[in-house]
């Protein structure tokens, strides 16, 4: 039987995966030699540490899903696998981004043409932020992979028209939504436009056509809303963290990035605990995850509903962010990555988001005359762009318009070689309108660049603190403060490691620039005071800590520490009052307890001070502070 010769597309889009697994792998070799390597920051060190706890055997959990969990899964499998390794989740994801390429092309390819296929899986080859994010341990590999693996069975079933496709697209949708939530905005783009696509048939075979999209996300969805229920009581799909998200985009003090619900705590480990904290105290009593995500929806609507004005130019503030040039960052940036990669920053230097948008948005008006029209590409391009919007902007959260644009910029660039080879030089005016548009948008000059690169050193001062390298966190973090000295946290943080390294006096130095820059910053005043206090300043270490609780009067912290000034200035009673606050809000806070049984030995209340020790032995048998205290006190 003779052999089968592959067709020219099939080996131009070998060649397509080959490149991005090139370039890909040429890029994560590169930043092997960073000092970051093996950092693991932010949300990526939230799903390693979620991840390793399922490889081990905790594939069920404890709670409702509040982050998206696929990716934890996913890094679960390759850790038992393959073992735990940073490098080896950038080498995975290397040749889950070029498969993503590959599939793109064959997307293009049914939408419009194999040559329009086969640049657009090239663009998404050569793109620096999709190679930037495949080599990093985060979600955004996989929101790419299933955006283009959706493009593309979307894309079977409108060239062939067969329904089987459906349930397919359905199914990668809902995998989608478990790595990114707003994805389900695909589904209401989907249930408006297969009636409209199928307008000329009966009701009953359009809502059919919307059913079997709904049936395959439910094949995905539904063992998960079943898994919350049975671990945390509540039936729900994704996660309990919409509501909370809503409100860091859409309440008074929003600017369309991210701003946490507690200034000073950016970080993933508060993120859950902040706005369960805030939302059960307004409302007087312990709220289920449901019921903390209600919490926020409502106060974000109450605050649209008062300023509406406001509302609609911070939302175009948005929209215009998530056009933009500029890759927003959260914890890692792609223009420090390009300092390890020379890869990165050749490619970064020459080809990004503006010219990806200016090409993309020729290829929509190019599209829009097309026959038939892909009206669905468009709706499914500005549809994601108001999801992200609505919510707030980061690089990666836009991340997944990327492959419809690349789908309309291969599509001029087809056109564009067709039209040339035909002798038309001429674009027509809609195309340049379309360009020129976004081009301005994308250009705006919204965002400043140099803040960027500041925050991503402060994040990685963050890592390297997190993991005990002190001395490069506190290189990270000056790095940082000489491109933006005007950055609260990260002199607040710089501090923190300083304190940790014995360099007090510079520690001190930090905190005072922090309040200086932000006076309304609790834990600045909180640990500034400790300072003061172990130099014996007790005056001055009492004022902040009173600015602090008026801050942040939840802090149990600031209650202990309020407790343990007035104690060494010999206010006894007024001692036992802060610790017992602090006891009121955390009532395992065992140092809050160890303290109270001193402040009663000061006291002279020395039958309180025992029963307190046996407290603390009954929750901490083994605690050596209590059963010194409970045997000089004469307890048994």
């Amino acid at each position: 039987m003779p052999l089968r010769v592959p067709s020219p597309f099939a080996r131009r889009l070998f060649g397509v995966f080959l490149l991005a697994l090139a370039v890909r792998m040429i890029h994560v070799g590169s930043i092997g030699k960073a000092p970051f390597a093996r950092l693991l920051v932010g949300d990526a060190r939230s799903y390693d540490h979620w991840a390793q706890g399922i490889a081990s055997g905790d594939w069920i959990g404890k709670e409702t899903f509040y982050q998206a969990p696929l990716y934890p899964y996913a890094l679960a499998v390759l850790y038992r696998a393959a073992g735990h390794d940073p490098m080896t989740v950038r080498w995975a994801q290397s040749i889950l981004g070029a498969l993503a390429c590959a599939v793109l092309a064959l997307a293009g390819r049914r939408w419009f043409s194999d040559a329009a296929g086969l640049a657009a899986g090239a663009l998404l080859a050569l793109y620096p932020p999709a190679i930037f994010f495949d080599g990093l341990v985060q979600k955004a590999a996989l929101d790419n992979l299933f955006m283009c693996l959706l493009l593309a069975s979307l894309g079977a079933y409108t060239a062939g028209g067969r329904e089987r496709w459906l349930p397919i697209a359905g199914a990668v949708l809902g995998a989608f939504a478990l790595t990114r939530e707003n994805a389900l905005v695909f589904f209401v783009v989907l249930a408006a436009w297969l009636p409209f696509h199928l307008r000329e048939r009966r009701w009953r075979a359009r809502l059919a056509a919307v059913g079997l999209v709904a049936a395959g996300m439910a094949c995905v969805l539904v063992p998960v809303g079943l898994r919350n229920k049975a671990v945390g009581g509540e039936f729900l799909i994704t996660t309990s963290q919409a509501g909370s998200n809503f409100f860091i985009g859409n309440n008074e003090k929003a600017n369309g990035r991210y701003m946490p619900i507690r200034p000073g705590r950016e970080m993933p480990e508060f993120e859950r605990k902040d706005a369960t904290e805030v939302a059960s105290q307004a409302a007087g009593r312990p709220l289920s995850p449901g019921q903390v995500s209600a919490y926020w929806w409502s106060r974000s609507f109450g605050w649209i509903a008062a300023h509406p004005g406001r509302w609609l130019r911070l939302l175009g503030t948005k929209l215009l962010l998530t056009w933009n040039r500029v890759e927003l960052p959260d914890t890692e940036n792609l223009e420090v990555y390009a300092d390890f990669s020379w890869l990165l920053r050749t490619l970064s230097a020459v080809f990004g988001f503006a010219g990806l948008a200016v090409a993309g948005a020729a290829g929509m008006a190019l599209a829009w005359k097309a026959s038939p029209r892909p009206v669905l590409l468009h709706a499914m391009f500005f549809g994601f762009s108001g999801a992200v919007a609505l919510f707030y902007v980061f690089a990666r959260y836009r991340f997944p318009i990327v492959p419809i644009l690349a789908l309309f910029a291969g599509h001029a660039a087809a056109e564009g070689v067709t039209a040339w080879r035909a002798g038309s030089r001429r674009p027509a005016a809609p195309v340049v309108l379309a360009s020129a548009a976004a081009a301005v948008i994308a250009w705006l000059p919204i965002v400043p660049g140099s803040g960027m690169r500041a925050l991503a050193y402060e994040n990685l001062g963050i890592g390297f603190s997190d993991d005990g390298q002190d001395a490069r966190a506190i290189d990270f973090y000056r790095r940082s403060i000489e491109l933006d000295p005007k950055q609260p946290p990260c002199h607040y943080n710089l501090a923190v490691v300083l304190a940790r390294s014995g360099r007090v006096e510079e520690a001190a130095t930090e905190l005072v620039t922090t309040l200086r820059l932000d006076p309304s910053y609790a834990d600045a005043h909180d640990n500034l005071g400790v300072l003061l206090a172990g130099r014996g300043n007790l005056a001055d270490a009492e004022r902040h800590f009173r600015e602090a609780y008026r801050l942040d009067p939840s802090s149990p912290l600031t209650r202990v520490n309020l407790g343990n000034v007035a104690l060494a200035q010999g206010r006894a009673d007024e001692a036992i009052d802060w610790y017992r606050k602090a006891l009121d809000a955390r009532p395992d806070y065992l140092e809050a307890r160890l303290n109270l049984i001193q402040a009663f030995e000061h006291a002279g209340r020395r039958g309180e001070a025992a029963a307190e020790a046996k407290e603390v032995l009954r929750r901490d048998p083994g605690n050596a502070e209590a059963k010194e205290a409970l045997a000089r006190l004469g307890g048994r």
